[in-house]
């Protein structure tokens, strides 16, 4: 008797595993945004914390010492984390896509969702722009130089990753 393929999670055959370079390159995009507005965030609620608690003559100086030590070492730490979040989550994708089997056909199929993807981009590109140029955002930008540099050409960086991804998805050698 002949044993059907199930789509049980459990047994992790799951049979419909296939390269989706356009979900891939969004999602990265958007956790790049949300990750970048939610540091920036961080820093103007930890910039206004710390300058409370300097103002407080009952805090102890032990205390306001400890908060401006983290609140000046904020922007260098998450700029590293922003920068290797980014990486990590670039070469898990390029990994991911070389492990899965693609028929070159579909590159131009791909290639044309992309071109919306770049859209999206160049629009999350704007709303950071838009964003970082805030009143209360000027003063946060420069403390994080890598993660702006990289929001500042977030097109140029879609299209990078999205096309580093294409190119592992669909130029690989066929078994």
């Amino acid at each position: 008797m002949l044993k059907r393929k199930t789509n049980n999670i459990s047994n992790f055959n799951i049979r419909s595993k296939k390269g989706n370079a356009v979900l891939d390159t969004l999602g990265v995009l958007v956790f790049l945004i949300i990750f970048v507005i939610s540091i920036y965030y961080g820093k103007y609620i930890l910039s206004d914390l710390n300058d409370e608690i300097q103002s407080d003559p009952d805090m102890h100086n032990t205390s306001k010492q400890i908060v401006s030590y983290h609140e000046a070492r904020y922007g260098g730490f998450f700029d590293g984390i922003f920068l290797l979040a980014f990486i990590l989550f670039w070469a898990l994708m390029l990994v991911a896509s070389f492990n899965i089997d693609a028929h070159p056909i579909f590159f131009i199929f791909t290639f044309i969702l992309m071109i919306f993807v770049f859209i999206v981009a160049a629009i999350l590109g704007n709303l950071y722009k838009e964003f970082a140029e805030e009143e209360d955002m000027v003063a946060v930008v420069p403390f994080f130089p890598i993660a702006h540099y990289i929001m500042s050409h977030f097109l140029m960086v879609a299209i990078v990753v999205g096309f580093s991804i294409m190119g592992v998805l669909f130029v690989k050698k066929q078994p």
